[in-house]
C-alpha cells in the first residue's frame, strides 16, 4: 500500500512536471472530510497541485492534514478532472483515489474497525467522484470549490465526502 502511494505521487509530480507555462496550478486548500461510519466532520489545510494533460483535462493530487482535533487524519487523493470549458476554466467533474491515514487521541470514540487501540495510525482507501468549478484571474491567480462523495473500501464499507475552496498561482 505504502509502495503504490508512492508510484501515485512520484508519477504525478514527473508528468505534471513537465508542463510549459499556464499549465500547472498550485493551490492552498481549506478542506472539509468526513466519514459516515465516524459521525464526525473534520477541518483541514492542504495543498493542491494539479497539471494541464489536453485540453479539458487535469491530473492532481490534493494532500490535508488536520491539526489540534482529537483524530488526526492525513489526506493524500489523486485525481483526473475533466473540464466542460478548458483547463482550469469553468465546471469540472472528476474521479480520484480517496487515501487517508488517521489516529484518535481520544480511541473509545471509534467503531472497532476504525481503531487499533494501541494509538497507531490507522490506513484507509477508497474511491470518489467529485464536482466543482474553477476560474483563473489575471492570467495567474487561480479560485476554486470543488464537493466530492465515495465509498472506502477499507478498513470499512464507510461512505466519506470532502470539500475544499482554494485560491492559488498559475504556472
Amino acid at each position: 500500500m505504502k509502495n503504490l502511494k508512492v508510484i501515485i505521487i512520484a508519477s504525478l509530480f514527473f508528468i505534471t512536471i513537465q508542463s510549459h507555462a499556464q499549465e500547472l496550478s498550485v493551490r492552498l486548500l481549506g478542506s472539509v472530510h468526513g466519514i459516515s461510519e465516524l459521525d464526525q466532520t473534520y477541518m483541514s489545510p492542504g495543498l493542491s497541485i494539479e497539471g494541464k494533460m489536453g485540453k479539458k483535462f487535469t491530473v492532481g493530487i490534493d494532500a490535508t492534514h488536520t491539526i489540534k482535533q482529537p483524530i488526526k487524519m492525513l489526506t493524500v487523493n489523486p485525481n483526473v478532472k475533466f473540464y466542460f470549458n478548458e483547463s482550469f476554466q469553468g465546471f469540472f467533474i472528476g474521479v480520484g483515489m480517496a487515501t487517508f491515514r488517521f489516529k484518535n487521541e481520544v480511541v473509545n470514540e471509534l467503531d472497532d474497525n476504525f481503531s487499533q487501540g494501541d494509538g497507531s495510525f490507522t490506513p484507509g482507501v477508497g474511491v470518489e467522484a467529485m464536482i466543482g468549478i474553477n476560474t483563473v484571474l489575471q492570467d495567474d491567480i487561480s479560485i476554486g470549490f470543488k464537493v466530492g462523495a465515495g465509498q472506502l473500501m477499507s478498513p470499512d464499507d464507510s461512505l466519506l465526502f470532502n470539500g475544499n475552496v482554494s485560491i492559488g498561482f498559475m504556472f
